[in-house]
């Protein structure tokens, strides 16, 4: 189909951390995608990235129902 999609929720761990921030980020770095970030990122809440055969779009995030709740 020509695109990919790169999701993440949290983590603790710095250095996944580290490579999920460098894959957030645009080529220039200027989107503010740090390592904290990641680690910070509100429960149920994932970060999204999506390349298209022309370009990469921007990261946004995404709320997550707590689905064990629902119930």
């Amino acid at each position: 189909m020509g695109y990919s999609t790169f999701i993440s929720y949290n983590t603790t761990n710095a250095d996944i951390a580290r490579m999920i921030a460098d894959r957030l980020t645009d080529d220039e770095g200027e989107d503010g995608w740090r390592p904290g970030t990641i680690v910070n990122l509100p429960r149920y809440t994932a970060a999204v990235r999506t390349r298209t055969v022309r370009q990469i779009q921007p990261t946004f995030l995404v709320h997550i129902h707590d689905f064990e709740r629902m119930g």
